[in-house]
């Protein structure tokens, strides 16, 4: 290989990691400012004066906002925001009934899409989770072979 063809391989390495680096930034960029909307939304929702007291309803508004589509680095990160502000957590109150929330709240906010759960209704959000409690605790059926009793 000649000096020629080095140039020419270095620059089109060079140009493929920038090109790469550069989609790497703006995925980055697009994902910052869409966490800052979500935040902003959010603030601007539970400060205002049409917000009812109940502080389970904070995770609603999180909900209505889109935190959903957030994972939970990024949450975690929006969480910070909120206390930093000198506003309650959110997800505070639903901590004793769902036992991960603190490490995976995009888990709970993906499980109330699924189940078409709106947390904006407290009591609904109640049946739901009991519901959905019920059905993990229901045991299997006996296999192909049948249960002995004696």
């Amino acid at each position: 290989m000649n000096d020629y063809e080095r140039i020419i391989l270095t620059a089109l390495i060079a140009f493929g990691f920038g090109i790469g680096s550069g989609v790497l930034l703006e995925n980055w960029r697009e994902r910052r400012s869409f966490r800052k909307s979500i935040l902003a939304d959010y603030m601007k929702r539970a400060e205002s004066k049409e917000t009812p007291d109940d502080i389970f309803i904070l995770v609603g508004i999180f909900q209505r906002v889109g935190g959903w589509r957030l994972n939970d680095r990024e949450i975690s990160q929006i969480r910070n925001d909120i206390l930093g502000r000198g506003l309650i957590d959110p997800f505070l109150p639903w901590e004793p009934v769902f036992k991960d929330m603190k490490t995976q709240a995009s888990g709970f906010l993906r499980w109330a899409k699924e189940s078409n759960v709106d947390f904006m209704n407290p009591d609904a959000t109640i049946k739901a989770l009991a519901a959905h409690a019920d059905m993990r605790n229901i045991p299997l059926p006996p296999s192909k072979g049948g249960a002995v009793l004696i």
